[in-house]
């Protein structure tokens, strides 16, 4: 009989196709098809794209210029910054403001503003690159010559004949600020006089103070649009407006129609405030339209905060209305996980071993599991100092649909919510593994060996709770707010 059972299981092998010898093999860990908002911290006024197999992203630096580019908006938060201009210049090496970079002709323009000490001196300058890769090296090409007054965020526009235009904010002296357009000769060179074609005139535009700015075009269908940026970017109310084009000249007011609603604005609920100063990019397969917008996760609006480093870049895909327009919806909670942009191969899978946990917040603390229970009923902690107990390491294991399963070393209990819980603040406890969204956790880099950890299920992050750097304070779940109490380094134990 044994004899008949092998003859027929080599039969069964000889007709079996080579490939099919995959399927018995164990499910591979896959890269992860959704992120997190946002996809860089202290990141104003992002500028996005994607041009050969890889997305660039600029922001503003303030004494620099500087690019992060990956293959993955999942790696655009670790990928170390690539910084391709220092000014030297003592009349425009501060207050360097949104940096925006264009192909013109095979090489590259990178349009940036900036002044001396005084801000109101801001100016329009632009670079060229040396070569068609756009890391560079770049030269200093000049002064956009445009009214002497403060003048700021300018953004190139290219109609499909080939003619250039730029568009830009400025302040005029005891006036309000505007959205203005110019024609150019060269990507360096705008060569007639500029036009109005946005002031703040609905009351969704004049909140702290009246704003226009940041204009950033938008083609579909051979249809134009450009959004801006309304009120003051002090302020939880700062939104993007629409203007659509319809026909005849660009520097024809008339040709342009207002929306009198912003088209994105602030979501209380989903803890997004400010949202402004975008930019545009495709999918790596080019069959999506995604935007790059900087926001907050607090309300406060205070002067010099919500204007400074503390906004973070978030994407969200466009969609498109019946009409033709462009539909932005309801900016995405940090705790919604996201479908990647089409074409988007995700994020580097971390190697399965055993890791130390521990909260930027406080570099001698570790996640521990609360009187080493083995029985998963004492929950897990943060404790003020790791002392290499197995109930302070964690096994890692990559997961086939690009999560990650993470147990105790010592009770073989599994990371868990209590009762599979959604709502913020929910107790991080262990449970005994069965696949469920609660026990399945994703690790999004952060850059330096630090992670954000987050359930499949709520998308609340992994929280020292109450931002606590003292001994025994609980771990849970909480909106991502980017604070150092959420970042967690994975630092390899043997």
């Amino acid at each position: 009989m044994v004899i008949v059972e092998l003859m027929l299981l080599t039969s069964i092998l000889a007709v079996t196709p080579a490939h099919a010898s995959v399927a018995l093999q164990e499910p591979q860990p896959a890269a992860p098809t959704t992120f997190r908002n946002p996809i860089r911290s202290n990141a104003p006024d992002p500028f996005m794209f994607y041009h050969e197999g890889a997305y660039y992203l600029l922001a503003t630096q303030t004494d620099r210029i500087s690019f992060w580019t990956d293959e993955s908006v999942t790696g655009l938060a670790a990928t170390p910054e690539h910084t391709v201009w220092r000014p030297d210049d003592p009349t425009r090496d501060e207050h360097i403001w949104a940096p925006e970079l264009h192909l013109v002709n095979g090489r590259w323009y990178l349009y940036y503003n900036a002044s001396a000490d005084r801000l109101w001196d801001q100016r329009m300058y632009v670079l060229e690159s040396q070569s068609a890769d756009p890391l560079g090296p770049y030269h200093f090409k000049g002064e956009l010559q445009t009214n002497n007054w403060f003048s700021i965020d300018g953004s190139l526009l290219r109609m499909p004949d080939g003619s250039l235009y730029m568009m830009w904010s400025d302040v005029p002296p005891g006036r309000e600020q505007r959205i203005l357009i110019a024609p150019m000769s060269d990507p360096w060179t705008i060569s007639g006089p500029p036009s109005v074609i946005s002031r703040s005139e609905y009351d969704w535009e004049r909140k702290h103070a009246p704003g226009n700015e940041g204009p950033a075009a938008l083609w579909h269908n051979g249809r134009l649009f450009v959004t801006y940026s309304g009120s003051n970017c002090d302020t939880p109310d700062y939104a993007l407006g629409l203007l659509t084009y319809n026909a005849g000249p660009p520097t024809d007011p008339n040709s342009w129609t207002k929306s009198s609603e912003p088209i994105f604005s602030r979501s209380d609920a989903n803890w997004v405030f400010g949202p402004g100063h975008n930019s545009f990019f495709s999918s790596p397969d080019g069959t999506e339209t995604w935007t790059a917008y900087h926001a907050v996760t607090t309300s406060d609006g205070r002067p010099d905060g919500d204007c400074e480093e503390r906004r973070t870049a978030h994407i969200q895909k466009v969609y498109w209305n019946a009409d033709g327009t462009p539909d932005f919806g309801v900016p995405a909670a940090t705790w919604e996980n996201i479908t990647l942009p089409s074409g988007d191969p995700g994020a580097d899978t971390v190697p399965d071993g055993h890791y130390r946990l521990t909260p930027e917040n406080n570099a001698g603390n570790a996640l521990s599991v609360n009187d080493c229970s083995t029985d998963g009923a004492g929950g897990a902690d943060v404790v003020s100092r790791y002392s290499g107990m197995l109930c302070q390491q964690w096994r890692v294991e990559a997961l086939s649909d690009g999560t990650y399963k993470i147990t105790d070393r010592y009770s073989g209990k599994s990371l868990d919510l209590a009762e599979c819980a959604g709502a913020n603040g929910v107790d991080v406890v262990l449970g005994t593994y069965s696949g469920r969204d609660c026990q399945r956790w994703y690790l999004d880099p952060l850059g330096g060996g630090s992670y954000r950890v987050t359930p499949a299920g709520s998308g609340r992050a992994l929280d020292v709770r109450g931002c606590s750097a003292g001994p025994g304070a609980d771990a849970d779940a909480w909106p991502y707010w980017n604070g150092d109490c959420q970042r967690w380094r994975l630092e390899p134990v043997p």
